[in-house]
């Protein structure tokens, strides 16, 4: 009787603490999302480009090359997925990453992707130009839920655009069951408008924002 008391009470213990470390793991892992993708939207409002320095300041290991530098130029990479957690299938593989790319010395732009399995995918491009061209996106009508979401700014976007662009819901890492649309991991720029459809929340023009008309 004392061996299966034992036995409750470690496996209680056990239990606590495993939970205890999904706990611990999922805020960490939502620390480092909201913290990229903090990071690239403070580097969207700048008047010029981060330089590489400054972006190996702030990520520091995380910051991994993107292989040799080629004629064309440099990537780097800045990765955090829930690999863990979806290991323990709790929720479906989730990832979210940054990539910078540098021509000549000089950070031309830099990549927000986040997409969930099996479907949902958003790519955010800001590119480090001024008036090279106005706030889009992609598609901005009615569309499959399991399309990719689009959508593009310069450093001369306004900041209404700007937050939109970088809405990203960071808890589709962490969240029992995950996130299972485009809509869900991007919600500032589409909703969801049927059971397999979604559809733009940004007053556009053929994809280019409204911006006399966004709030």
């Amino acid at each position: 009787m004392r061996k299966v008391r034992f036995a409750i009470i470690a496996a209680v213990c056990s239990l606590i603490a495993g939970l205890c470390f999904i706990w611990a793991y999922s805020l960490e892992l939502e620390h480092r999302a909201n913290r990229l993708v903090r990071v690239c939207y403070e580097f969207s409002e700048r008047g010029g480009p981060p330089s590489l320095e400054e972006i190996r300041n702030v990520f520091g290991s995380d910051l991994q090359q993107l292989g040799p530098c080629s004629n064309d130029g440099c990537g780097y990479e800045v990765n955090v997925s829930n690999g863990l957690l979806h290991a323990f299938q709790f929720v479906p593989y989730t990832n979210l990453r940054t990539q910078f790319w540098e021509e000549k010395g000089v950070m031309q732009s830099n990549s927000v992707y986040f997409y969930t399995m099996p479907h949902g995918m958003v790519d955010v491009l800001v590119k480090y130009c001024r008036a090279c061209d106005p706030p889009n996106m992609y598609p901005y009508e009615t569309a499959s839920s399991s399309f990719t979401g689009y959508v593009e700014i310069d450093l001369s976007a306004p900041e209404i655009a700007r937050k939109k662009a970088f809405g990203m819901n960071t808890a589709c890492l962490t969240r029992w069951g995950g996130c299972d649309s485009t809509a869900q991991l991007l919600p500032t720029v589409w909703q969801k408008a049927g059971q397999n459809t979604v559809r733009s929340i940004i007053p556009n023009r053929e994809g280019f924002f409204d911006l006399l008309q966004m709030k």
